[in-house]
């Protein structure tokens, strides 16, 4: 079924796991899924898609000032990968188009009370743990594109496996995604910049950097390392004989 329907054997190891976990669920509709989520707002307007691309350009955090697009087509296998890191790797930009929304709009502009409403609802544990979902999705994807060619053997779907497994044990198990990958230098960037935003009538919210304490990620990676578990569970039922097949190793004598 992998190399036959990608798009959703992708579904099945990103969106289904991220649902079966309340805070991870809440993260993926806010960041990337719902229709009212600020990402989404900027993928479904040309307006919002150029200034999205301007407030990239002016951060640098990439060199090409045309990217202008979240990756959110509905009917690629990795739509639900590519906006998560996206998101992450532009989170204050994405932040900062929140704010250009609800200030370029009526305010009962429904666009506007959207982006809003997504200010009033982000705090910092969301943006951790979207780093580390952009990590994981990531990994998932990755499996899947391993997956694709229709003469793959079974050992290479089973070698394949197991690797990611192990890279995400080390990352969310062993503490390895706090030395390296998107969460990590999120992680990194919400430590030396606060997100600001100015909401209407002058009111101002601040997520500070001081505020992103080792409890905080703490706590963050447990929700991940409960996905992980999840993640073997699912790879376990996806391919039940796997197990089965392992076992018979033993009386291979090549």
């Amino acid at each position: 079924v992998h190399t036959v329907d990608k798009p959703h054997s992708g579904k099945r190891f990103v969106t289904r796991l991220f649902n079966g976990i309340p805070a991870l669920r809440e993260v993926h509709e806010h960041m990337a899924k719902d229709k009212n989520a600020t990402a989404k707002l900027v993928t479904n307007s040309g307006q919002f898609k150029a200034q999205w691309g301007e407030h990239i350009a002016e951060d640098g955090v990439w060199r090409n000032r045309n990217l202008k697009n979240l990756g959110m087509g509905r009917y690629k296998f990795s739509s639900i990968a590519t906006p998560l890191r996206r998101c992450a790797q532009g989170l204050h930009q994405v932040c900062a188009q929140a704010q250009t929304i609800w200030q370029s709009r009526d305010s009962g502009n429904n666009e506007a009370k959207a982006a809003i409403e997504w200010a009033e609802w982000l705090e910092l544990k969301h943006c951790v743990l979207l780093g580390f979902m952009a990590d994981a999705s990531r990994d998932c994807v990755e499996l899947v594109r391993t997956w694709e060619p229709e003469d793959t053997e079974i050992s290479e779907f089973m070698e394949s496996a197991h690797a990611l497994l192990q890279r995400e044990t080390v990352l969310f198990k062993k503490g390895g995604a706090l030395q390296a990958g998107i969460g990590a230098r999120l992680i990194d960037k919400l430590k030396t910049k606060d997100i600001i935003f100015i909401l209407p009538g002058g009111k101002k919210k601040v997520l500070p950097s001081t505020d992103v304490t080792d409890e905080l990620i703490q706590e963050c990676m447990e929700v991940m390392s409960h996905w992980e578990d999840l993640l073997a569970m699912a790879i376990r039922a996806e391919c039940p004989e796997w197990d089965l097949l392992q076992a018979f190793q033993c009386l291979s004598l090549t």
